[in-house]
Parts: structure tokens; sequence; C-alpha cells
């Protein structure tokens, strides 16, 4: 079991730009107060402030070619986020993790005849994520938003969100819940929800990574635009979803005033950025553009955002 006693003061580890968290979560929490090591060498960071914690937890170095060392390592590197929130929750009563961001160094390399790193990933977060709820039958009620994108470094990253208040979880109707994917896509399905909502400090939804994926299967394979325009709509019947109180005259994309998007190739960035830089509420400087291997091969584009829901009616 990963623990936090005994530990060591770290300096801060140097994060590629593609790997930091969203500025909008950088200005909620603040810089890092607390730096650390476990005893299973997973590199932990705590930021806190009046309503919300983050903590960013990083196993240096996880790259293995083993795929049950990989999902081990998973394990541990999800065990020390919610013991480092527990901690910090005893203090600030933020114990209540309501999004997720997952950077995996090569998303998609092959680790044995029928699981890429992914889906082994997959397996140790289930596993992590029964431990954190009590089994896997509390799934669906508590899971939180996630993002999982891939990137070519050798550190598997995860941060995670807290706030003092438990979020609802949001599903998209027309899209197959991620706890429930076949195993088309894994012997063990990702576990997230497409959105959370919460209401501290402000009327909010955290919406997970959306792409162009129908029932669970990806769409438009290879044509960005069509991809772009399907993930777009998965946005507007999210947020709607989690807003059934929003007027019909209101376009949920302009509800979004904050966005990330994510890009399998980075010559597309540009053509994105001129498309995209319209169609949300959000000021153009809060919406970043970053090139990373998404969580299928078959996707080129993902979006993630904050739709906010102080004005709906």
């Amino acid at each position: 079991m990963t623990t936090i006693e005994s530990i060591t003061p770290l300096a801060a580890s140097p994060i590629a730009p593609a790997l930091t968290a969203p500025a909008w979560v950088s200005a909620l929490v603040g810089k890092a107060t607390r730096i650390f090591r476990t005893e299973t060498g997973v590199e932990v960071s705590v930021a806190t402030s009046a309503n919300a914690t983050m903590v960013t937890a990083i196993a240096c170095k996880a790259r293995v070619s083993n795929g049950e060392a990989f999902r081990d390592r998973a394990i541990d590197v999800y065990r020390a986020v919610r013991q480092a929130i527990d901690q910090s929750a005893a203090k600030t009563g933020t114990a209540n993790i309501v999004r997720i961001w997952n950077h995996i160094p090569g998303i998609h390399d092959p680790l044995d005849a029928e699981c890429d790193r992914y889906m082994h990933f997959n397996a140790g977060r289930f596993a992590a994520m029964c431990e954190w709820f009590g089994g896997a039958d509390r799934i669906p009620e508590l899971v939180p938003a996630a993002s999982g994108v891939g990137h070519e470094g050798l550190d598997l990253i995860v941060r995670a969100l807290a706030t003092t208040e438990r979020g609802t979880p949001v599903e998209n109707p027309r899209q197959i819940p991620a706890f429930r994917y076949s195993k088309r896509y894994g012997p063990i399905p990702p576990c997230f929800a497409r959105a959370t909502r919460i209401t501290n400090p402000r009327p909010v939804l955290l919406l997970a990574g959306t792409a162009a994926i129908t029932g669970e299967a990806s769409q438009y394979m290879g044509d960005l635009q069509r991809q772009l325009e399907l993930t777009l709509e998965n946005l507007r019947i999210l947020i709607r979803s989690g807003a059934p109180e929003m007027s019909a005259a209101i376009d949920p994309l302009r509800q979004i005033d904050h966005a990330r998007v994510y890009l399998a190739r980075s010559n597309d960035i540009a053509a994105m950025q001129s498309q995209l830089q319209d169609r949300f509420g959000a000021a153009k400087e809060n919406v970043e553009f970053i090139r990373a291997d998404l969580c299928r091969a078959d996707l080129l584009v993902e979006i993630e955002g904050v739709a906010s829901l102080e004005t709906v009616v």
C-alpha cells in the first residue's frame, strides 16, 4: 500500500506545456504548497485553495514493456492521489474528486498480443477506483469526469481536482457510458464520466475529453472536419444533458468559457484555431490547443472544458 509518511521533500519536476494542468485549474488552486515522494516512488505535489485541491502524481520512468507492471504502476499513482487528497481534506474539506487528467506515456504501445498500454492503464485505474469507491457497483454514481491522452515521454502523470462538494456525474444519451464499453476496447473498460456537475465556487459542468464517438464506436476515421463537427455536437448534447433547465434558445457551446483542444496531428492546429476561435463563449486566450496522442488511434480531435451554468434560462 502506498503511504505518504516519512516523505522526502522534492523540487518540482519540469513538465512540458502539453503535460501541464489546464490554465483554469492553475488559476483556481495556485502553486503547489507540498511536494513529496511516496514509499512506492510516486512524486506528489499538492496545491490547495479555499474551495479546491489539486494533486499531481508522477510515476517517473513508468513506460515499461510489461503490461502487468504498468497496470500496477497506475494503481500506485491512483492510490497516491487518493491518499494525498484525503490528507488535505482533513484540513480543507476538499475530499471529493470531480475531475482527473491522465497523461500516459506511449499510450498506444502494444504490450502483449491483445492489449496496448492504454488498456493496461484502464485495468489499473479500475482496480484503484474500486478501492476508492468500495466496489465496482458504485462507479456509476461516483466516477468523475476525466481525460486520457498520450505523450512521448517516460512518466505516467495523473492530476486530480477535488472540491468540498460531491459532484454529479453526467452522461451523453447518445453514447454508452465509458465504464460500460464492450471488450472491443479492452478487457476492462475506461472509468470516467462524460462530465461532472458542481455548484461551488460556481455552477459549472466539467467536461471530460469529448470526441467523435457514437454509442461506443469512433466515427469518420481519417476525416478531421467530420470528427470535429460530431465532437461539437456531442458537447452540445452533453451540456444539455447536464443542464436540463437550459433554454432552447441558448447554444450550449457558448456556455464553454474554458476549453482545451487536443489534436493528434500538429499540422492541424492552425486550422482548428481558425475554426474554433468563435465557436465557444470563451475568450480566445482561454482556449488551449495541444498536440497529443488520443486514447484511440483513429481519433484526430478531442475537446474538454468548462461550461458555465450561471445563466442558462
